[in-house]
């Protein structure tokens, strides 16, 4: 585990329950509003959508009873998701913490328990670039930029980022 996080305190697992499933949404949409992008309905039922997805690797670090990080994982595809799915290449489509818990490596903790779990041999994902709590939690997990980057509507600019797997 990464600094600060008590690793008697911070169990990672997968996410099995609807009450784990729902938590992890919750922590998404937490984090979401503590960056000041308040989700709208569309947004709350696509997130819930993905966590439900069969096909999706969710895992959740729970301290207690409560879920305070989750990351989501899928196969990684071509074309930005839109073509073949791509051997040994999975993609991360979101990682969220807490507010409460930034900054103490349960960010770390989730990625670190997805590279050993998921059996791939590369991890991909996209943040922005302005996002350095991100970038800089990507950095420490291993990830370095690919040299892509693009603007989404909405979003802004974000930069395309890879590493090995476990």
């Amino acid at each position: 585990m990464e600094r600060g996080v008590d690793q008697a305190m911070v169990e990672v697992r997968v996410a099995v329950t609807f009450a784990e499933f729902e938590q992890a949404r919750e922590c998404w949409r937490a984090a979401n509003v503590a960056r000041g992008k308040v989700p709208g309905r569309e947004r709350v039922e696509r997130v819930r959508e993905k966590l439900a997805d069969p096909e999706a690797v969710v895992l959740v670090a729970v301290e207690g009873a409560r879920v305070v990080g989750m990351v989501l994982a899928e196969v990684g595809r071509a074309e930005d998701g839109e073509g073949p799915v791509v051997p040994g290449l999975c993609h991360v489509s979101m990682v969220f913490v807490r507010p409460e818990r930034w900054g103490v490596g349960v960010g770390g903790a989730l990625l670190g328990a997805l590279k050993e779990r998921v059996g791939y041999a590369r991890l991909q994902l996209w943040t922005g670039v302005a996002n350095g709590r991100a970038l800089a939690l990507y950095r420490r997990a291993g990830f370095r930029a690919s040299g892509r980057r693009r603007e989404i509507f909405g979003v802004g600019q974000v930069v395309h980022l890879v590493c090995s797997g476990g």
